[in-house]
């Protein structure tokens, strides 16, 4: 009997007629780092312009690459020439137009990046923006080794679990240059082990960083101590206002040059006025929220208010007749309000982290001016009488006195909501993304010694 070689240079299986359709088995390899990994699929003559697969169809996705995204490489036409910087992946040759088995040729091609060409891990997924996509891996979408069984285990457990996520990110961390953390928790852990293993390779980055305020008591100590700790290892952590740096370069004893201050984005993917002014004020969200003084604000005036909150931090608190309280609503609930109000209320707690950014990004992105408690986390985002109007903490009366200027005065209103526009404009998530990842580029150059100094990213 005859045999032929199969692409591993090892016999391949015999050729079997079934119905008159041959099929062939064949083996496929691609080589990433020190492992092999095998996809074996069957080819068949090209129906209808559609290549038909049949046999064990488990794909594996090779480290480093990003899946297809569009077009499943299954679901390719008869002619289609696959497109590298579209699809990201190392299929390259195009599907030739004949009937007979095809062969597909394979080969490594370098991998696009939009900024930089570092390989970039992180527990973040900013699916609304193409770029960051392209740019990193998700680790939700990293396919763990078996190990023994617990790979799968482990996948699956890590999605709710900070513990069991910054042990899957330790675990793939060798194949990249850098990890982004936004998930506070697991980001300390990953920190953690590597202060204590003495791990410094690949970089690792902190996004989102926020911190509670000091206390005398021992358990804080304690925990101050351990986050000392864990991002002694940290080579980059990321702020969202310019006044935690200096908050946080004393609390942890790190240096200001490993601190970036990247402002925040909008959720808003295309920023513009929506919705009408129903006349009614709102206010909503949970961290960090001083209702009690926006409970004292409403009594003095004469206007209606919804609230959108939680039982903790409404609780016991007293409005006026014509304020509407609504607990723990879902997100669809509050786009709605946001979409109807006349202007939004973002009453803070003087806290030592940013609060209160979502909501205010959200709003102006929408054409809704906005009224907010002057705090480190604030400062940044509006300025006063141009962008949105700021209010002292704690102050009821101020409070009161801004809102009743918006209600009763509808051209400052519509002057602030449309600079405000202006403003969240600035602050998409491409804007975000391009920002991050060039810090992220500039961290790597510097610990892999092609820069000669950490430059200062706060400004």
């Amino acid at each position: 009997m005859s045999r032929r070689s199969g692409l591993l240079g090892q016999p391949s299986r015999k050729r079997r007629n079934q119905g008159g359709v041959q099929r062939r088995k064949t083996q496929e390899r691609s080589i990433r780092h020190s492992r092999v990994r095998i996809r074996e699929f069957c080819e068949e003559p090209l129906e209808n312009g559609r290549r038909k697969l049949h046999g064990r169809r488990k794909r594996i996705r090779p480290r480093r690459r990003k899946p297809l995204h569009d077009r499943g490489w299954r679901n390719l036409r008869a002619g289609d020439a696959l497109d590298r910087q579209a699809t990201r992946s190392f299929f390259a040759a195009p599907i030739p137009r004949r009937t007979g088995p095809v062969t597909s040729l394979t080969k490594q091609v370098p991998e696009p990046r939009a900024i930089g060409s570092s390989s970039v891990l992180t527990d973040t997924d900013i699916h609304q923006d193409a770029l960051w996509t392209q740019a990193t891996d998700f680790i939700g979408r990293v396919e763990t080794p078996s190990l023994g069984g617990l790979g799968p285990w482990l996948d699956r457990k890590s999605k709710s679990n900070a513990l069991l996520l910054a042990l899957k990110l330790l675990i793939h961390q060798s194949d990249y240059d850098a990890v982004v953390t936004g998930d506070l928790r697991a980001g300390q852990i990953v920190g953690f082990l590597r202060t204590v293993l003495g791990t410094r390779r690949p970089v690792h980055v902190q996004t989102e960083i926020t911190l509670d305020k000091e206390s005398d008591s021992l358990l804080w100590k304690l925990k101050r101590g351990f986050q000392r700790l864990a991002f002694a290892s940290t080579d980059l952590l990321v702020t969202s206002a310019r006044g935690e740096v200096d908050i946080y370069s004393d609390r942890l004893g790190i240096p200001r040059e490993r601190f970036s201050f990247i402002p925040f984005h909008t959720n808003v993917v295309n920023p513009g006025p929506v919705g009408e002014q129903r006349g009614y004020a709102f206010s909503a969200g949970r961290s960090g929220r001083d209702y009690a003084v926006l409970a004292q604000a409403a009594q003095r005036l004469d206007l209606d208010l919804v609230v959108l909150g939680d039982v903790h931090s409404l609780e016991g608190l007293t409005f006026p007749d014509r304020t509407k309280l609504l607990v723990d609503q879902p997100y669809d609930r509050y786009i709605e309000l946001l979409h109807g109000c006349d202007f939004v209320v973002v009453p803070l707690t003087d806290l030592p982290r940013s609060t209160g950014q979502v909501v205010i990004l959200e709003a102006m992105a929408i054409g809704k001016p906005v009224i907010a408690t002057e705090t480190v986390g604030t400062v940044d985002y509006i300025e006063s009488g141009e962008t949105g109007l700021l209010v002292p903490p704690g102050d009821a009366e101020a409070l009161a006195t801004a809102m009743d200027r918006f209600h009763r005065d509808s051209e400052l209103r519509a002057r602030v909501s449309e600079r405000g526009l202006e403003f969240a404009r600035r602050h998409t998530f491409r804007i975000y993304v391009e920002a991050l990842l060039q810090r992220v580029e500039r961290t790597i150059a510097y610990r892999s010694g092609r820069s000669a100094e950490m430059k200062d990213q706060t400004k």
